[in-house]
């Protein structure tokens, strides 16, 4: 179960259990290669490092808010607490979806 602000997380990178702290790392190479419904998700220097196909039921990126009315900026709109809970934080499409409505 979780408690507060941990229920609207898809991931969580450190724990603190009394005075010590715990971070999760994934070991490489353990999802499904192949998958359905792929996004395209890119680097912030989009131009230098392209982009990549992603599964989006995993959470394997961070959000980025573009408003509509000026989809040709090049920076996103990034808000603590709102669009995201934590530096580093990784979610699901449909997480990074909701959060920018």
């Amino acid at each position: 179960d979780c408690d507060g602000i941990e229920c609207e997380l898809d991931t969580v990178r450190t724990v603190k259990i009394g005075s010590v702290y715990y971070e999760f790392v994934e070991k490489p190479c353990v999802q499904l290669a192949f998958y359905e419904g792929g996004k395209q998700v890119n680097f912030r220097e989009n131009a230098e490092f392209g982009s990549m196909c992603a599964n989006p039921s995993l959470p394997h990126a961070s959000e980025a808010c573009c408003r509509a009315e000026r989809v040709y900026e090049l920076s996103a709109i990034r808000e603590p607490g709102v669009t995201f809970f934590y530096e580093g934080e990784r979610v699901k499409y449909d997480t990074a979806k909701q959060r920018c409505t």
